[in-house]
């Protein structure tokens, strides 16, 4: 009798420290995807801050060629260029506010600073 409970005792002890074990182990790897996570958001928003203002301002300028382009055809022709020309700078506002808006979104998404979270660790 004795034996039997020193067994069931030495296996409740084993799963506690099994249990302890996963869960320390389970906290040491939230760490490091926390730490992967907001390398990966920097550098998310270091690429928004790199790509979309040239790429707005070639829009802007694609926009400019394409209106002027357009003033030498028929009147069906500059309303086409001029839909166009809306679209392209539409586009390159909308890449503007994204630019813009983009670190606020990704401070609150990984829980740092909005200053912080589009430069490098």
């Amino acid at each position: 009798m004795v034996n039997v409970k020193m067994t069931a005792n030495r296996k409740i002890r084993l799963s506690l420290a099994l249990l302890a074990l996963l869960a320390f182990a389970s906290i040491v790897l939230a760490q490091d995807a926390t730490q992967q996570l907001e390398d990966s958001l920097r550098q998310l928003c270091a690429d928004i801050q790199s790509l979309i203002p040239p790429l707005a301002l070639l829009l802007m300028m694609s926009a400019g060629v394409i209106y002027a382009g357009g003033q030498m055809g028929s009147a069906e022709m500059r309303a086409k260029a001029s839909a166009w020309a809306t679209s392209c700078v539409t586009g390159a506002v909308v890449g503007i506010l994204i630019s813009i808006i983009a670190p606020t979104v990704l401070g609150v998404i990984s829980g740092i600073p909005n200053a912080v979270v589009c430069t490098k660790p």
